[in-house]
């Protein structure tokens, strides 16, 4: 079965311009920026969701030019992802014009998060775990 990303972003993703700064971990920030680079620069896997479970990012599907995408051609041709899945439409949720910039923002209040991103972050911690696999 391939994996898809959903209809939107997830709640807390780390692409979204609404989701407040600071609310992951700098390690998770620091994974979006090397999308951003020319194709064979890459990293060579998809970027899964950070909530929901076997599925891929929404907000890193819809940032990034997925023509240009190294890891959508790979799990294309090892058939994870499905080929006509490239032709969903780009959800309409705001979300930042790269992973540069969104791991930018996200960083920036890492040291003293919100009151908003501590609410979120305290949802997150409730959620269920997922598999690791």
């Amino acid at each position: 079965m391939a994996i898809r990303a959903t209809d939107s972003p997830c709640q807390f993703c780390p692409y979204r311009k609404d989701v407040p700064s600071g609310v992951w971990d700098e390690s998770e920030y620091r994974k979006l920026p090397p999308y951003d680079a020319a194709t064979s620069s890459q990293p060579p896997g998809i970027f899964m969701c950070h909530a929901r479970e076997r599925e891929m990012c929404r907000g890193w599907f819809d940032c990034h030019d997925r023509d240009e995408s190294l890891s959508l051609r790979l799990a294309i041709t090892l058939g994870i992802v499905d080929r006509d899945h490239l032709l969903d439409p780009v959800s309409s949720v705001p979300l930042h014009e790269s992973g540069a910039l969104a791991c930018e923002f996200g960083l920036r209040d890492i040291d003293d998060p919100s009151p908003a991103a501590m609410r979120a972050m305290e949802s997150l911690a409730r959620m269920p775990r997922l598999e690791q696999e």
